[in-house]
């Protein structure tokens, strides 16, 4: 959801779902509300992102977790995950998890050595 705004006042809000296949299609969702108009749209996003995560997230989040707890190690993205932390993409060097920062961005998800911001993906 992002804010619409004119000039210095704040207008309305934009509301944007972006799925994306494996062939990298996208398919779009976007709905406005302006001048508190349609005000039911922010409930309508709300329930869309429930139902997403409960349909569909929920059971990769669980076969991730699955996977770590029993074999105490997991692959996500190409970054290896292990009791002691984890390997990043195209670099050998363990980072353990007191050492592990995570930083959301608008766009992406960054990680990062707390020590070394070289050290990241």
């Amino acid at each position: 959801m992002d804010l619409i705004v004119w000039y210095k006042f704040t207008v309305g809000r934009q509301f944007s779902i972006t799925f994306k296949d494996q062939r990298n299609n996208e398919l779009k969702i976007l709905f406005k509300s302006f001048f508190g108009l349609h005000k039911e749209n922010n409930q309508k996003y709300s329930d869309i992102i429930d139902d997403i995560w409960r349909l569909y997230h929920s059971d990769i989040v669980d076969n991730f977790l699955d996977s770590f707890y029993n074999h105490g190690e997991t692959e996500i993205q190409g970054i290896n995950l292990n009791n002691e932390g984890i390997e990043l993409r195209e670099q050998r060097e363990m980072i353990p998890w007191d050492k592990v920062v995570t930083k959301d961005y608008y766009k992406y998800f960054a990680i990062y050595h707390h020590d070394n911001s070289a050290i990241h993906s």
